[in-house]
């Protein structure tokens, strides 16, 4: 179970208790094609308000309102989220 660290060493590193952290996948890494593929919904209204309904559920917090990647959690994010407003680094 996780839980919270209630004392240590402050400004020291924290490492992992049995030495060194397996590699872990980096997502940013992940080919995007994966999201491209298949066939997208029909744009709908009731599509488009379930779409808008789970962003502001699961994805504004890191990617912001509008969708730019300057979310309240981005500053904690590295690397930071996807700027959804630039073709390039969108999906």
């Amino acid at each position: 179970a996780h839980k919270p660290i209630v004392s240590g060493l402050p400004d020291s590193k924290l490492t992992p208790k049995d030495g060194q952290l397996e590699e872990a996948p980096n997502l940013v890494q992940i080919d995007r094609s994966y999201w491209l593929a298949g066939d997208p919904l029909p744009v709908t209204e009731g599509n488009l308000l379930r779409g808008k309904e789970v962003f502001l559920e699961r994805c504004v917090g890191c990617h912001g309102l509008k969708g730019d990647g300057k979310g309240p959690g981005a500053s904690f994010l590295s690397p930071p989220p996807a700027d959804f407003t630039d073709a390039d680094d969108a999906c």
